[in-house]
């Protein structure tokens, strides 16, 4: 492809991701990365397999059931490309943590389900000055956005204008009884992967220097809807 050819490739082998969730999201677009050939991709999640992860966690099988997800993601992944250098951190993410995990990566991808563990990236990404892809799936609905708050330097042909943030978008916890987890709402296969797939084209574009997708896109079980995304100043974390 003219797109990437062999400076891309060799870009994409210099770069150091890191994706917070080896599950639903975690699990396809790990190894679409490790296909793609990026040189570190490290893995955080302290959870394991169960037999209901199996219908979207496409890396697990039933042999899995019970063991580590970023150690036997990080095992399927490096059976697909044994070159690429892949970290299992079975741990939770935490402000104790963060900033080492985070130290020299090139960018962030969030599979993560909370809202919590979302705004501590996005906080992070920011005072790091690293890129952030936000991915969510539930039943049969999806979303997703790439964040550059802070990065305006590294975007070509920028308008300077300040970049927004995750929470410049999602500044609150949503009210009420409202059930946004996988486990408890389900939630069919293929949406993991539709989303996850738009999750690793950005990652491979970005890291590649091409244009990524600055829109919050949505996808509500029939098409596609996208929406601009703005720096908003009362912002709790990037105002």
């Amino acid at each position: 492809m003219p797109e990437i050819n062999d400076e891309g490739q060799e870009l994409l082998l210099k770069a150091r991701v890191i994706i917070i969730g080896a599950g639903g999201l975690g699990c396809p677009l790990g190894l679409y990365l490790a296909g793609a050939g990026i040189g570190e991709i490290t893995l955080v999640d302290n959870d394991i397999i169960e037999i209901s992860n199996l219908n979207r966690q496409i890396a697990f099988t039933n042999d899995d059931v019970g063991k580590s997800k970023s150690e036997t993601l990080k095992v399927s992944m490096n059976n697909l490309n044994p070159d690429v250098k892949v970290i299992s951190i079975k741990d939770r993410l935490s402000n104790e943590n963060i900033s080492e995990l985070f130290y020299k990566k090139n960018l962030v991808v969030d599979c993560t389900d909370n809202f919590e563990t979302r705004h501590l990236i996005a906080k992070e990404c920011l005072a790091q000055k690293i890129p952030m892809s936000f991915g969510a799936a539930v039943r049969q609905e999806g979303q997703t956005a790439f964040f550059l708050a802070g990065c305006n330097e590294s975007i070509e042909n920028s308008n300077k204008q300040k970049k927004p943030c995750y929470a410049c978008i999602f500044p609150v916890r949503p009210k009420g009884n409202i059930i946004s987890r996988c486990s408890e709402a389900g939630i069919l296969g293929p949406i993991t992967g539709l989303i996850s797939s738009i999750q690793a084209l950005n990652v491979i574009r970005y890291l590649t220097n091409q244009k990524v997708s600055e829109t919050l896109i949505l996808w509500d079980g029939l098409s596609f809807l996208e929406i601009k995304t703005t720096n908003s100043q009362n912002c709790p974390i990037c105002s």
